[in-house]
């Protein structure tokens, strides 16, 4: 699957399609998406453990000569 280069590009492929598509973005985007758009196009799971999830993790990826990369891995 091709990633789109917008959310307003993935929300019109949502409810123009005849396939199943998914979008993953946050959980406010989606719920103004539905707003502006109707939420008879959408379903967004209730708000709960099961149906969020968050990335916890965070890297940088740099070139291996970087000269700060000390200072990076200290914050």
């Amino acid at each position: 699957m091709k990633p789109v280069q917008n959310a307003n590009m993935a929300i019109n492929k949502l409810k123009s399609s005849t396939k199943a598509y998914a979008f993953i973005t946050t959980r406010e985007q989606l719920i103004y998406s539905m707003l502006e758009n109707g939420p008879q196009n959408f379903y967004l799971p209730p708000d709960s453990d099961e149906s969020t999830f968050s990335l916890d993790i965070m890297a940088i990826a740099m070139h291996k000569e970087f000269k700060f990369k000390k200072q990076f891995n200290k914050l």
